[in-house]
């Protein structure tokens, strides 16, 4: 039919018409006006253009989802799963009920990928078994690690099980290496920018760093450079890409070459994005080896001690006992073993309020809302039915309540000890360069009393990093105590350190971390021209500086003024300012 259905009293538009009708919505089509507040709850519309473009961005995981359905749907009838169990954390986040979403398009069976057979009883000792299912999906990160174990177990399926039809999918994208070693090309599923918060999108490439320092391998590089690449695809060209350190300029390059190859959408062209080209003005790139003393360091804040204590994994944190219980049965994620997990992110109000205050701050704030909810819940009997009605639908928050005091207890019983404040001290000795042989003691101390493995050695590199080096008298003592009290197998991870250059011997010259070298004493001076380490005010009750995450030592990235005209690049920090205004 030839006919356009907008123009009045054509066939076409008789027709629409008439199916509109039947379907009990208004005949004539509506102006676009009636649909703007259906259009502003999905996020598609916005009055503030920065907000409108952060709620379109965050459609980049309904889009991931949607494209993980896509793969599933592929394969017909009931299928098998089996999921890299790095990929379990970062899936979860595109769909919170992701078993039910996966049962839903037809998987049967979800297991974790393990060397282990496909007729291993613990594979098919439950309804459906595995080896009655013909369809079998891999999804897994592209890694020369997960293809051995995939060849492995395809090789090692037994000729009397039923014939598997075998599918691979590689995360974010296959590599030559793994097409090679399994002789087959797979498909691909490209998710890359993964929603962790309202504000905050991430790769979840746990080993980039890694990768890059250890292995050699950039690819974490390219999947960054290739998630820009998407941003720009949505939200037109970002005309200065600015950045500092190695990766970041490394991932610089990456971006002018893809852009060569495929140039972002022009103005007003599809697939420019509804907000047109340019909503992003400046891309800053920072190289994690920049500053390598700030993840060294215990946080104080309440999101910050809960990652320390307990750990945070994409987004989620792991419950035990009567609190995983009710976790699992309102749909919070498993964690691989058993125990379940409960998200922490914006959409809790009381989380969003307390996550970047100190604890103690937070901690009085909590009990303050938790006493007024017990008083509120006392005074029931004497409120009228308004007042009712108001408390009844408060009720989810005090949920919400109960819940950040389920998470809180694990850390009042370690922030309570003395030596949590001796850590604190020891950390704060070292940055400032006071007292480091006391430093010293404390952490062979925490090495003769078996103290925590990633704990001690993020002493060890603090000492190395903020002291140019570990000093010759402290170098081999230090980690024939570490051997001794761990085990011979730890030389290599000592060796892995050194190679990375988070360990080191004292030579001398202001070495400073991340290979940069400086002029005026390394670390030290740097410490004092950047004033990196603040007098120890009244920051717990108020506090107005962003040292208040790690006490009284503001992390060396945050503070990054905009320049109009950035200086060179400079290899050598002549000047304090270089580190915080160099481009790459």
């Amino acid at each position: 039919m030839g006919a356009d259905p907008m123009q009045a009293g054509s066939q076409a538009h008789t027709l629409v018409a008439d199916i509109r009708k039947r379907k009990g919505i208004k005949p004539e089509v509506q102006p676009l006006g009636e649909y703007e507040d259906k259009v502003r709850g999905r996020g598609l519309v916005g009055d503030d253009a920065g907000t409108w473009a952060l709620e379109r961005l965050m459609l980049s995981g309904d889009a991931a989802r949607n494209k993980l359905i896509d793969l599933i749907d592929s394969k017909r009838g009931k299928k098998a799963l089996v999921l890299d169990p790095a990929l379990s954390g970062p899936l979860t986040l595109l769909d919170a009920q992701l078993s039910a979403l996966l049962t839903e398009h037809g998987v049967a069976k979800l297991l974790y990928l393990e060397r282990r057979r496909l007729d291993d009883a613990a594979y098919n000792q439950a309804e459906p078994r595995l080896v009655g299912l013909r369809p079998l999906v891999y999804i897994a990160r592209a890694t020369l690690d997960n293809a051995q174990l995939i060849a492995w177990q395809i090789k090692n399926t037994p000729r009397s099980a039923q014939e598997h039809e075998f599918s691979v999918f590689w995360v974010p994208r296959r590599s030559v290496a793994v097409e090679k070693l399994l002789e087959d090309e797979g498909g691909e599923f490209p998710m890359d920018l993964v929603p962790l918060d309202d504000d905050v999108l991430s790769l979840e490439l746990d080993r980039a760093f890694a990768d890059c320092t250890l292995d050699g391998d950039a690819s974490s590089l390219y999947y960054a450079a290739a998630a820009i690449m998407h941003l720009q695809h949505e939200f037109g060209l970002i005309p200065r890409i600015q950045g500092k350190g190695p990766a970041a300029a490394a991932v610089r390059d990456i971006c002018i070459k893809m852009r060569k190859e495929r140039p972002p959408p022009a103005p007003g062209a599809a697939g420019a994005g509804a907000g047109g080209p340019g909503r992003i003005g400046r891309l800053f790139l920072i190289d994690r080896e920049v500053d390598l003393v700030t993840p060294m360091m215990t946080q104080i804040t309440f999101e910050g001690l809960i990652d320390e204590v307990t750990g945070i994994r994409h987004g989620s944190v792991p419950l035990a006992g009567a609190a995983a219980g009710e976790a699992g049965s309102s749909g919070g994620a498993k964690a691989r073993g058993g125990g379940g997990s409960t998200l922490v992110n914006s959409s809790d109000p009381y989380y969003a309020e307390f996550r970047d205050l100190p604890y103690y701050t937070a901690s009085q704030r909590l009990t303050q809302y938790a006493r007024e909810a017990r008083r509120d819940y006392g005074e029931l009997g004497s409120k009228d039915l308004t007042e009712l009605k108001s408390f009844v639908k408060g009720l989810p928050k005090l949920l919400l309540l109960d819940r950040l005091s389920d998470l809180l207890v694990p850390v009042a019983e370690v922030v309570k000890q003395p030596s949590f404040h001796r850590r604190l001290k020891a950390e704060l000795d070292l940055v400032e360069g006071v007292e480091v042989e006391e430093a010293v003691a404390y952490i062979q101390e925490l090495m003769w009393s078996g103290a925590d493995m990633p704990s001690v050695l993020r002493l060890l590199v603090l000492l190395s990093i903020t002291q140019g080096g570990m000093p010759k008298k402290h170098w081999d003592p230090l980690r024939q105590e570490f051997v001794a009290a761990y085990g011979h197998q730890h030389l290599l991870t000592l060796h892995s350190l050194e190679k990375a250059g988070l360990l080191r011997l004292q030579q001398g010259g202001g070495a400073l971390a991340g290979g940069l070298t400086g002029r005026t004493g390394g670390f030290g001076a740097l410490r004092r021209a950047l004033r990196l380490v603040v007098p120890d005010g009244d920051q717990m009750e108020r506090p107005t500086d962003i040292s208040h995450l790690y006490k009284v030592v503001i992390p060396k990235t945050h503070g990054t003024p905009v320049t109009r005209h950035p200086p060179p690049v400079t290899r050598t920090i002549a000047s304090p300012d270089s580190i915080r205004t160099g481009t790459c």
